[in-house]
């Protein structure tokens, strides 16, 4: 499971709409390079907390979900899907703090710096304004 600014498309439109907008995605799919344990215990307890990771990633609303939309359609989490950049702001961080407190697992992040907000809040300023932002209108 990867939370994305980034989507690897062709160059079109849609890309260069991405790029400009930096939208997050929530996709269950992934190739990490490295890993990290959250949660270690007997199979049918991390398969519990595992269930308990895609719920909360699931419901969460500050990203758009699934694979890139087609042009022309609205992203249901705008501008709350808004990827924004350190130090504050809500990023892949955020997700990741968030989704694995939210399932009841105790948050210990990684050595090095990770900046974003601890918690998601909402998109406010110039970004709160575009509620109507539609794939391919810019």
């Amino acid at each position: 499971m990867r939370k994305s600014a980034e989507v690897e498309l062709e160059p079109t439109h849609y890309h260069d709409w991405l790029l400009q907008y930096l939208v997050s995605f929530v996709v269950f799919a992934d190739a990490p390079s490295r890993l990290e344990d959250i949660f270690t215990g007997a199979p049918a307890n991390v398969k519990a907390k595992w269930n308990a990771v895609v719920a909360a990633a699931d419901a969460y609303k500050f990203a758009e979900h699934g694979n890139p939309p087609p042009t022309g359609a609205t992203f249901m989490n705008w501008p709350n899907s808004r990827y924004q950049f350190p130090p504050n702001g809500n990023n892949s961080n955020t997700f990741a703090e968030s989704i694995v407190t939210t399932a009841g697992i105790p948050w210990h992040p990684l050595p090095g710096l990770h900046p974003g907000n601890a918690a998601p809040v909402p998109v406010v300023g110039v970004w709160a304004k575009k509620q109507d932002l539609t794939l391919g209108t810019f």
